[in-house]
């Protein structure tokens, strides 16, 4: 998992299940850069997709991505032009982007 330093007590991801339940859902993040918030709560998704615009933020996210999660997808978008189907997701979300 990659550090804790930018949320050390861990509000971001608990007040994201306070607002919705994350357990079985398909997940997109848009702007997941490092991955960071994404790897809170890839274990309880279905299925977890993160775009980025930064190929160097993706690179770094993929290298970090254990080898026994395999629910979770990167991708190079931006988040203006979403590369997916309307309804495909049950929880789209974005934070901590400019």
């Amino acid at each position: 998992m990659l550090s804790r330093t930018r949320d050390p007590e861990g509000n971001e991801v608990k007040n994201l299940i306070l607002a919705c339940e994350l357990a079985g859902k398909k997940i997109l993040e848009i702007g997941c850069g490092d991955g960071w918030l994404s790897w809170q709560y890839v274990v309880s998704a279905r299925k977890v997709i993160g775009i980025d615009p930064s190929f160097a933020d993706l690179k770094e996210a993929r290298n970090s991505l254990p080898s026994e999660v395999v629910n979770f997808w990167l991708a190079q978008s931006m988040g203006e032009g979403l590369p997916f189907p309307s309804g495909v997701f049950d929880i789209v979300f974005y934070s901590n982007t400019l």
